[in-house]
This record gives structure tokens, C-alpha cells and sequence, in this order.
């Protein structure tokens, strides 16, 4: 059975894979003792963020979002063969 693919088998893309970092999710709810002293929740309180609050990124989609101009205009975002 083929296994399905969101890239094509070949590569036919001319850029360079990168390293994508790739946030899904902002917010948490605490859930233990280790969480007392979260960098998360010091960090989004001193900017005035609710850090209870979870909820999508604006990369949320980031692996199907395709170029809508420029030289590599109908290609993902991602070049082919990169680590996300």
C-alpha cells in the first residue's frame, strides 16, 4: 500500500531544505508542581499576555500554506525535504 503525502515524490523544488521551528499552540494550563515557575508564564505576563489562554498560532498551517507570489509562487511554504 502507497503511503499518502502532502509533497510530491520527486524533488522538483530548487530550494535548500531548511530546520523549521514550528509552533502549533500558544497557552497552557498548568499541570503540575514543575509549573510553579514557568518561563512561558513569566515571559506572556510581563507583555501583557494571559498565558491560561490557548489557542492556535498564525503558523498553525504552516506545512500546507502555499506561495501565493514571487518566483516560487504555487509551492509550499516549506521547501521540499525540510525538518520541521
Amino acid at each position: 500500500m502507497k503511503q499518502l503525502s502532502l509533497f510530491p515524490e520527486d524533488n522538483t523544488d530548487p530550494r535548500p531544505p531548511e530546520s523549521i521551528g514550528w509552533n502549533l499552540w500558544h497557552g497552557c494550563t498548568k499541570a503540575s508542581t514543575g509549573c510553579l515557575h514557568c518561563y512561558m508564564y513569566r515571559r506572556d505576563e510581563s507583555i501583557g499576555k494571559d498565558p491560561s489562554i490557548v489557542q492556535k498560532t498564525e503558523n498553525f498551517d504552516l506545512p500546507v500554506k502555499i506561495l501565493r507570489s514571487g518566483k516560487y509562487k504555487g509551492r509550499y511554504k516549506v521547501p521540499f525535504g525540510s525538518h520541521i
